[in-house]
C-alpha cells in the first residue's frame, strides 16, 4: 500500500473498489519511452536499477473493477446508506417497510438509471440510481409506521446498506485497462518518482465521465471489453481490435500470499503515485492505494502469456507480438496476476510550475 510522506497535507479519497488484475510489464527501448514523455516538457525518465540497459517498461494493467464505491472522508457509500436508512427507520418507525422500500428503490433506480443513462450518460445512470434509492427508503419508511423506532432503525440501516453494495455490484462493475511509465521524475518537482499514465480504456461511462470531471488525466477512452479474467483479454475501440492477451492456466495451488511470490520490482511500481495530463495540458497527480493485508489477496505468476498490440494502441507501445517474460529472480519485470486487492483512488492534485500541487480544477 502507498503511504504519505510525513508533511503530506491529509489523504483525501474519493472511490474505493476490488481489484482482479493483471500485470503486464512490457519492455521496449528506452527512445520510444523518452518519445512518449515528450508529450509534457516536465517529464523525465529516473530507470531504477532493476531495468535493462536500453530498455524501460511500459506497464499495462488488465482490471477487472467490482464492489465500487464512493467515499467522503472517512467514510464510504456503504456506512453512508447503513446510516441514512438507520434515520429513516428510526424516524418513522418503518420495519419491514423501510427495508422492502430501501431494497425496492436501490434496484428500481439503479436499472431505471442505467437505461435513462443510455440516452443522457453517466449523470443520468448515478441521478437515477440515487433518486430511486432516497424515494425507495422514504415511502418504504413511511408505509412501515407501526412496528417500532429500534426495530425500524435496525431493519432500515440493514436494508440500506444492503441496497448500497446492490447498486456496486449493479453500476461499479466494469473493465479497464491502465497503460503507463514508471520511474518518471516531473522537473521542478523534486526526486517522486510517478507512474506516468499513457492512457486508459474502459467500458464504464461513469469511469470515462468520473476522470473528465474530476479532471484525472488519465484521458480514458470507451472501449468494448470481453474480459475472462486471468485468462483471456480482448478490446476493441469502434469495432478494431487494439489489444488481446491470453496467459497459460493457473492451478489452484499457485495462488499464493504476498511474499511466496518475488515481485519487489512490481511493488515498487504499485506504490508510485500516478501521473496524468489533463484536458488543459496541466499535470495532475493522483494515488491508486491497493491494500495487500487482506486475508484473501493472492498473487500468481502466469508461466506463459501472450499480448498482440494494434499499432495505435498507445504511444510508446509499437504494435505486433510480445511474449513478457515469467516472473522470477532474473525476472523482475513478470507478468502477475492479483485478486482480490482491495484499492481506493485519491482526489486529483494539479502541479503547479514550482511543483507545489493545487486541487485539479473539474471540467464544467
Amino acid at each position: 500500500m502507498t503511504f504519505p510522506k510525513p508533511n503530506d497535507p491529509p489523504v483525501r479519497y474519493l472511490s474505493g473498489a476490488r481489484l482482479d488484475s493483471t500485470t503486464l510489464p512490457l519492455s521496449v527501448d528506452v527512445s520510444e519511452v523518452r518519445r512518449a514523455l515528450a508529450v509534457h516538457p516536465r517529464l523525465a525518465l529516473s530507470p531504477s536499477a532493476r531495468s535493462i540497459r536500453g530498455k524501460h517498461p511500459i506497464v499495462v494493467d488488465l482490471f477487472r473493477v467490482s464492489q465500487g464505491r464512493v467515499e467522503a472522508g472517512r467514510t464510504d457509500q456503504h456506512r453512508l446508506s447503513s446510516m441514512a436508512g438507520g434515520s429513516f427507520g428510526a424516524w418513522y418507525g418503518a420495519g419491514v417497510g423501510g427495508a422492502m422500500g430501501s431494497a425496492q428503490g436501490a434496484l428500481a433506480g439503479s436499472t431505471m438509471g442505467g437505461y435513462v443513462g443510455e440516452w443522457l450518460g453517466p449523470v443520468g445512470s448515478l441521478l437515477g440510481t440515487a433518486t430511486g434509492w432516497m424515494a425507495g427508503a422514504a415511502f418504504g419508511a413511511l408505509a412501515g409506521l407501526s412496528p417500532g423506532v429500534s426495530k425500524g432503525a435496525r431493519l432500515g440501516a440493514a436494508a440500506a446498506g444492503r441496497a448500497s453494495r446492490r447498486l456496486s455490484d449493479t453500476i461499479g462493475t466494469y473493465d479497464e485497462i491502465l497503460i503507463g511509465v514508471p520511474d518518471v521524475v516531473v522537473r521542478g518537482d523534486g526526486e517522486w518518482r510517478h507512474f506516468f499514465v499513457l492512457g486508459m480504456y474502459t467500458n464504464s461511462a461513469i469511469a470515462r465521465w468520473g476522470d473528465r470531471t474530476f479532471a484525472f488525466g488519465y484521458r480514458k477512452q470507451r472501449a468494448t471489453i470481453v474480459n475472462e479474467p486471468f485468462e483471456a483479454f480482448q478490446m476493441n475501440v469502434s469495432g478494431r481490435r487494439r489489444f488481446t492477451a491470453e496467459f497459460a492456466a493457473v492451478e489452484p495451488h499457485d495462488w499464493r500470499p504476498r511474499g511466496a511470490v518475488l515481485h519487489d520490482a512490481l511493488f515498487d511500481f504499485y506504490k508510485q503515485p500516478l501521473l496524468g495530463i489533463t484536458e488543459r495540458g496541466k499535470l495532475s497527480r493522483s494515488r491508486l492505494d491497493r491494500s495487500f493485508t487482506d486475508p484473501a489477496v493472492r498473487f500468481a505468476a502466469p508461466v506463459h502469456a501472450t499480448v498482440t498490440l494494434a499499432p495505435d494502441f498507445a504511444t510508446g507501445l509499437p504494435g505486433g507480438a510480445y511474449l513478457p517474460g515469467r516472473l522470477s529472480a532474473s525476472q523482475p519485470w513478470g507478468v502477475l496476476h492479483s485478486r482480490s486487492v482491495m484499492s481506493r483512488i485519491t482526489f486529483p492534485t494539479e502541479l503547479k510550475e514550482k511543483g507545489t500541487p493545487r486541487r485539479a480544477r473539474p471540467v464544467r
